[in-house]
C-alpha cells in the first residue's frame, strides 16, 4: 500500500438507483475525452482488482473544450456528470474510480 493513497477522509452514502453528481477539480483536465465510472468491492484495490463500470461517458468527459482546461489546481471548470449505481449493485462498502 501506498502512503496518503487510500486515507479516507469522508464516507459517500450513495444509494443504488440514485443519481450523484460527480464533479472533477484541476486544469489536467482534458476535454472531448471519454472515461468509464466504476465500483470495485476492493477498499483498497491493487492492479488485480476486478472492477464494474457503472457508465462510460464518451467524448465530453470531463469537459467539452479543446485540449486542456486552462487555469491551475484549484480550476473548477470540467463539467459535471450524473452517474446512478445500478439498483442490482448489493448494499456494502466500494471503492468509487474513473479511468
Amino acid at each position: 500500500m501506498r502512503a496518503g493513497v487510500y486515507d479516507l477522509t469522508q464516507m459517500t452514502y450513495w444509494t443504488a438507483g440514485e443519481p450523484q453528481t460527480i464533479r472533477f477539480l484541476g486544469s489536467v483536465v482534458y476535454g472531448r475525452g471519454s472515461c468509464q465510472f466504476s465500483v470495485s468491492e476492493d477498499l483498497q484495490p491493487t492492479k488485480s482488482s476486478q472492477w464494474k463500470v457503472v457508465l462510460s461517458a464518451v467524448r465530453g468527459c470531463p469537459a467539452n473544450v479543446e485540449g486542456h482546461l486552462p487555469g491551475g489546481p484549484t480550476n473548477q471548470g470540467a463539467d459535471t456528470l450524473e452517474v446512478v449505481l445500478p439498483k442490482e449493485i448489493a448494499n456494502g462498502k466500494y471503492t468509487f474510480g474513473v479511468t
